[in-house]
């Protein structure tokens, strides 16, 4: 049985109107549906604890946008980026484990989840410092600016080699 209906009147400015009329979303082609549309989202946003899949949509949805405008105008000007598209991957992934993992405010949070939880995160960020170091062997890295990698690459490589000397003179 379907919930029951409360008419709600909202007033929105000329700008948020035309932002809702032309919002593309499958499933909503009126204003009215359109709004459902978003305030769904954002439950789901809110509730999505647990489910990995719905917040990994979620994000995808969120990020949608702005990845297919970069893609159009990187295509029109032939440029690519392995860079951001990296980051859009792994942000995404990321944040749908970091929204799904944690549990409801009534969840178990012990000691034993906190270390995975933080093992999890961990793994996720070194694996983005490995990408991105992979980046850094070729001179020219597939980005829109063939030397960003390389011009940012100093401070990590310096103090990469200050923990590499710390280390070395705890061993011995």
């Amino acid at each position: 049985m379907a919930a029951k209906s409360t008419t709600m009147s909202v007033r929105m400015t000329e700008g948020d109107f035309e932002f809702i009329s032309g919002l593309e979303v499958t499933e909503a082609k009126t204003p009215s549906d359109k709004i459902r549309y978003i305030i769904g989202q954002y439950k789901e946003m809110l509730h999505s604890t647990g489910d990995y899949g719905k917040g990994l949509r979620l994000l995808k949805n969120l990020t949608q946008e702005p990845n297919t405008i970069l893609l159009e105008n990187g295509r029109k000007l032939n440029l690519h980026s392995e860079l951001l598209n990296k980051f859009v991957e792994w942000a995404t992934e990321t944040l749908a484990y970091y929204i799904t993992t944690v549990p409801e405010p009534d969840g178990k949070v012990d000691e034993k989840f906190l270390k995975e939880f933080e093992d999890g995160i961990a793994k996720r960020i070194f694996s983005l410092v490995e990408f991105v170091l992979r980046l850094g062997v070729t001179e020219k890295a597939p980005c829109y600016d063939p030397g960003i990698i390389k011009t940012n690459m100093d401070p990590i490589l310096e103090i990469a080699s200050i923990i590499e000397k710390v280390n070395s003179n705890k061993e011995k």
